[in-house]
């Protein structure tokens, strides 16, 4: 379409040259940008959705250490609270002192 219309204008070849050369110089760097932009963003949802399952592991990890000490308070050996959270005994140990 371009090509067709840049045909009917009546300029000297080496004009048509130069023009269509600037044309696709212009276009290659629109679409660079719009790649860089679709990129960033991308990297932003890729980031929240990283973000987001960390959140959850880390709250898991909390919830564990927190019933943990529950059962410790309660008296609860360690081996059986380690058993039953998930957590190591070195993890159980740390959180009775």
């Amino acid at each position: 379409m371009f090509i067709d219309h840049l045909e009917s204008l009546k300029m000297k070849e080496e004009d048509k040259e130069m023009y269509v050369s600037v044309f696709e110089r212009v276009y290659t760097a629109r679409g660079i940008e719009r790649g860089i932009e679709q990129g960033i963003e991308q990297g932003i949802v890729q980031g929240i959705e990283q973000g987001r399952e960390q959140g959850r592991e880390q709250g898991i990890e909390q919830g564990k250490r927190e019933v943990a000490k529950n059962f410790l308070a309660d008296g609860v050996s360690p081996d059986v609270v380690a058993r039953n959270t998930g957590l190591s005994i070195d993890e159980i140990l740390d959180l009775m002192n």
